[in-house]
C-alpha cells in the first residue's frame, strides 16, 4: 500500500465525510505523539474534546488552532517542512477546523500525510502503522470494508 492508495481508502472507509475524515485523522495523532510540543498535545486534547467528547464549542478549537498558528510564527515555522516538531504542529492543525476548507478532502489527507511521513523516518512502518489505525478505525465505526 502507498499513500494515494492509503487516500483512496480513507475516502472510501470514511464515504468522503469531512467529519469522518477528522476521527479517522485524530485515530492517527497517538502515531506522532512524541513529535508534538506541548501545544500540539494541547492541540490533540481540543480536537478530541469536541469531536469526540464534544465538551468543548467551536470558539475554543478555534482559539487552540490559532494558539498552534501562533506557536508556528513564534518559531518562524509557519513554512517549515523539514522539522518535525513543526510538521507535527501541521498535522494537528489539520484536525482543528470545524468546518472543511476546501471541498476536496483528498487534498486534506494528502496534506495530512504527508506531515506524517515529514516526522517518520521509516516509511514502511508508517504505512503498516496507518493500516492499523485504519483497520482500528473500521471496527471502531463499524464500517464492513476490507482493506486491500
Amino acid at each position: 500500500m502507498n499513500l494515494d492508495s492509503l487516500i483512496d481508502e480513507v475516502i472510501i472507509v470514511t464515504s468522503d465525510d469531512y467529519e469522518k475524515c477528522v476521527l479517522f485523522m485524530i485515530h492517527c495523532l497517538p502515531l506522532i505523539a512524541d513529535a508534538c510540543p506541548e501545544i500540539g498535545g494541547q492541540g490533540i486534547r481540543s480536537a478530541t474534546q469536541y469531536w469526540i467528547d464534544e465538551s468543548i464549542d467551536q470558539a475554543e478549537l478555534e482559539r487552540m488552532r490559532v494558539e498552534c498558528w501562533n506557536y508556528l510564527d513564534a518559531n518562524s515555522a509557519s513554512t517549515n517542512l523539514e522539522k518535525p516538531e513543526f510538521c507535527a504542529i501541521r498535522a494537528v492543525i489539520c484536525v482543528l477546523y470545524s468546518e472543511p476548507q476546501s471541498d476536496d478532502n483528498g487534498e486534506l489527507l494528502d496534506w495530512f500525510f504527508k506531515m506524517l511521513t515529514s516526522i517518520y523516518i521509516d516509511t514502511e512502518k508508517l504505512m503498516n502503522d496507518l493500516k492499523g489505525v485504519m483497520e482500528e478505525f473500521i471496527v471502531i465505526n463499524g464500517v464492513g470494508v476490507k482493506l486491500s
